[in-house]
């Protein structure tokens, strides 16, 4: 497939180091285009000074759905949508 003219400037493939996890994304034009929805992005993070580095980071232009902060169950956890409506946890 070759993207459309305007597509020429975009990012069409993506991937992502987070220590040593490698997080790997596409985009899809025209009629193979389908709104992401129905998934979460999950990242464990040891330090909590890195876990919250990294929530801060995702954070920018995005909207917290629970702010990071110690749990019974985790050092550090958070929830939110990041500026490109990809929700994590």
């Amino acid at each position: 497939m070759t993207p459309p003219p305007d597509w020429q400037k975009k990012i069409m493939h993506i991937s992502l180091n987070v220590g040593q996890t490698c997080l790997m994304g596409s985009d899809l034009w025209g009629e193979h285009f389908v709104k992401p929805q129905g998934y979460h992005v999950s990242l464990q993070i040891d330090e909590p000074e890195e876990a919250e580095r990294v929530f801060a980071a995702l954070l920018e232009g995005g909207e917290a759905t629970m702010p990071i902060g110690e749990t019974f169950w985790a050092r550090r956890f958070g929830t939110l949508t990041d500026r490109f409506g990809s929700i994590g946890w």
